[in-house]
């Protein structure tokens, strides 16, 4: 029975004999990828712009971090990393459909908003008066993929005195929009 069940995972027709047979499908299949793997990954990177207008350059929103063994069994501070990686996640098909108005109303959006927000008041550096974040495809570990950048926000204020930047009264997303709005 074992070697039936290994020999079902071969890919191709060589064993498709076996599966039409198994009408009952008695002999366990397994996959352990999906049809189409996921080659490339979504990363957002973000920057600060200082009071005189010049930008700083792109930064990893979420450092890379080495993995060690006890991270197989405990690893809390991925949950960060998994809840941006969501939120960027969360953005694609908006980005895809190019509508700006849109992305900016989306809790993935504001949430990724305000961690660079965030980010940038831990700094306390009195130059920094806006940010911005990007979403980037690259290819993972494989560094022959040119990253290409999807999605770069609008520059957002700093106001270094509240945690959130509150939104005025009737204001639209669209007319907080500058030219900074792109949509590549």
């Amino acid at each position: 029975m074992l070697t039936i069940t290994v020999l079902q995972q071969m890919p191709g027709g060589a064993y498709a004999r076996i599966r039409a047979k198994d009408s009952a499908a008695l002999i366990p299949m397994w996959s352990f990828f999906a049809p189409r793997p996921a080659i490339h990954d979504y990363e957002p990177l973000h920057r600060f712009i200082r009071c005189d207008g010049q930008p700083t350059p792109w930064m990893h929103t979420i450092e890379p971090q080495k993995r060690g063994l006890l991270d197989n069994i405990w690893a809390p501070q991925r949950r960060l990393r998994k809840s941006i990686f969501d939120m960027t996640s969360d953005l694609l098909p908006l980005i895809q459909e190019r509508d700006v108005d849109a992305i900016e109303t989306v809790p993935a959006y504001t949430g990724l908003r305000d961690y660079v927000l965030r980010l940038a008041r831990e700094r306390e550096d009195p130059e920094i008066a806006a940010v911005q974040f990007l979403v980037t495809l690259h290819g993972g570990y494989d560094e022959s993929v040119d990253p290409e950048i999807l999605f770069i926000s609008k520059a957002h204020q700093l106001d270094k005195t509240s945690p959130t930047p509150p939104p005025t009264a009737g204001e639209s997303p669209a007319s907080e929009r500058g030219r900074d709005g792109l949509l590549l």
